[in-house]
C-alpha cells in the first residue's frame, strides 16, 4: 500500500472528493486501485496500491532518456489505461509527468 497526501483548497473539496469517488471504482491493470480516502482537514490521504515502478517522471529523470523499446512499452500502458477510462465515460484532462 501507499499513501499520498494532497493539499486541498476548500473551494475544490467537493469536486476532488467527487472525482476520487469515481476513480475508486476504476479497475485496470495499469491504474493503481484507490482503497480509501481520508479527510484530514486541509489535506486528504489517498490510500492506494503501491506502484513498484514509481513515478514516470523519476524514471525519465534517472535515465536521462528512455530507449525506444522502453518508451514504447510505457506508452502502450498509458494508452491502455486512458482507453479504459474513455470506455467507462471518463476523460483524463491532465496527463503529464508528475514531479
Amino acid at each position: 500500500m501507499a499513501i499520498k497526501l494532497v493539499k486541498i483548497q476548500d473551494d475544490r473539496r467537493e469536486q476532488i472528493f467527487r472525482e476520487l469517488s469515481i476513480l475508486k471504482r476504476i479497475r485496470h491493470k495499469n491504474i493503481p486501485k484507490i482503497k480509501q480516502i481520508v479527510d484530514l482537514g486541509g489535506k486528504i490521504a489517498i490510500v492506494m496500491e503501491f506502484a513498484a515502478g514509481g513515478e514516470l517522471f523519476h524514471l525519465v529523470q534517472r535515465a536521462g532518456r528512455l530507449s525506444s523499446r522502453q518508451a514504447h512499452g510505457i506508452f502502450i500502458q498509458i494508452l491502455s489505461a486512458v482507453d479504459h477510462l474513455h470506455t467507462v465515460g471518463i476523460a483524463h484532462r491532465d496527463i503529464k509527468l508528475v514531479y
